[in-house]
């Protein structure tokens, strides 16, 4: 027999729904706490001690006597001393970012800090200290002696011209042989060089012979040694 899904139906059956029990959590109050009116109140205010107080009493030097301070006095004023002592050190004034003793703050500022405004004392241009130190280095007016140590003294800008062309002391080829030579000694180089030309003894029809070549000439070549055969006509 085929059973309809109502017949079906009739014959499942469905567990109840359970509902949660209620619980209910007990308070606890906190007790309240009233201050007692003869409660004497609380001091968070260390006390200072009889031997703090001797510290702070006792007889000090100032922290730079080795710089040269002769200030000595009780510790308590050690701070307020070190306000105005020359020899301590306080951030320099131009904001450089130096801590400079007062004592030298005036040769600071006036020869050392980088944001010092200075004047190059050979062009005249006004520069910050740290532009003065890059252009100490190469201002074209600025005196330097040669190189070469020729012993003249020129100006930056003209040194190079000065030791391509004047320096008596710059190297320069010999036209005869190609060897280099100091500029002041060229002249004396000549008188021995072998490549150098001079005059035949004979003056012959050749005028100059180089040096080294003269023994050769006057030997074998010079036209003026050469005697005529005495039968040269007769062939």
């Amino acid at each position: 027999m085929v059973r309809s899904f109502a017949q079906w139906t009739k014959t499942l059956s469905f567990p109840s729904r359970l509902s949660p029990q209620k619980q209910t959590t007990p308070v606890i109050s906190s007790p309240v706490i009233t201050p007692e009116k003869d409660q004497t109140p609380i001091s968070i205010t260390p006390d200072i001690s009889d031997a703090d107080k001797d510290i702070m009493s006792s007889l000090v030097y100032c922290i730079h006597h080795k710089e040269g301070c002769k200030w000595n006095d009780q510790l308590r004023k050690l701070k307020a001393h070190l306000n105005t002592c020359k020899h301590d050190a306080i951030p320099c004034t131009n904001k450089c970012g130096a801590q400079i003793p007062r004592v030298l703050m005036e040769d600071h500022l006036k020869y050392t800090c980088p944001e010092r405004i200075a004047r190059c004392e050979f062009c005249g241009q006004d520069l910050s200290g740290a532009a003065l130190e890059k252009h100490s280095g190469i201002c074209p007016l600025e005196p330097l002696y040669c190189e070469n140590k020729c012993g003249h003294k020129l100006q930056r800008r003209q040194l190079t011209r000065h030791k391509a062309s004047e320096c008596s002391k710059r190297l320069v080829p010999c036209r005869y042989c190609t060897l280099s030579f100091l500029a002041d000694t060229l002249q004396a180089h000549h008188t021995k060089c072998s490549r150098v030309p001079v005059p035949c003894p004979n003056r012959c029809e050749m005028a100059l012979v180089p040096r080294e070549d003269l023994e050769t000439h006057l030997k074998d070549q010079c036209a003026s040694l050469l005697t005529p055969c005495s039968f040269k006509e007769a062939g």
